[in-house]
């Protein structure tokens, strides 16, 4: 009867360990503006060990939500910070903005990359296009190479005050 009962939880314990392993929080990255500070995991992240050339779901593959973009309240012509937690900032990250507003021949707007990050923080002043918002994606690469692959990226939207 012992025996059973050990048994039990040896396997109740070891699928807890497995939950939690799996429910790893990713890294954080904040915005701030105005003296208001929003935080939020990555909608897409790779651990050590996985590979972001798997297709989402298989084995090996990084990990992927459904996380709405934060939205981040801006005065036109303020600053805006972007801090990425230690595991981001140890490696290298870019910024990606992308106006929402099309352009003047009515086609998408092109996003605009900023230069290799390799500090934790970093500011600049969006410019809101005919009052649109932006969209504002924060992406850690494998390397500080031009076409290093891409582990992880935090999705926000700055909207004009």
């Amino acid at each position: 009867m012992r025996a059973p009962r050990l048994l039990a939880a040896g396997a109740a314990t070891a699928s807890l360990l497995t939950l939690s392993a799996c429910q790893q929080p990713t890294p954080i990255v904040s915005v701030v503006s105005g003296g208001k500070t929003v935080h939020d995991e990555a909608v897409s992240y790779c651990f050590d060990g996985q590979d972001p050339s798997k297709a989402p779901g298989t084995s090996g593959a990084c990990r992927y939500t459904k996380l709405a973009p934060q939205l981040v309240r801006v005065r036109p012509g303020e600053q805006v910070g972007v801090d990425v937690s230690k595991e981001v900032a140890d490696g290298a990250w870019v910024l990606q903005v992308t106006s929402q507003a099309p352009s003047a021949d009515g086609s998408p707007a092109q996003p605009q990359t900023s230069g290799i990050q390799d500090s934790h923080y970093f500011t600049f002043a969006p410019s809101f296009e005919n009052g649109a918002p932006i969209e504002l994606q924060v992406k850690s690469l494998a390397s500080s190479a031009a076409n290093a692959q891409v582990t992880g990226v935090w999705r926000f939207v700055l909207a004009p005050k």
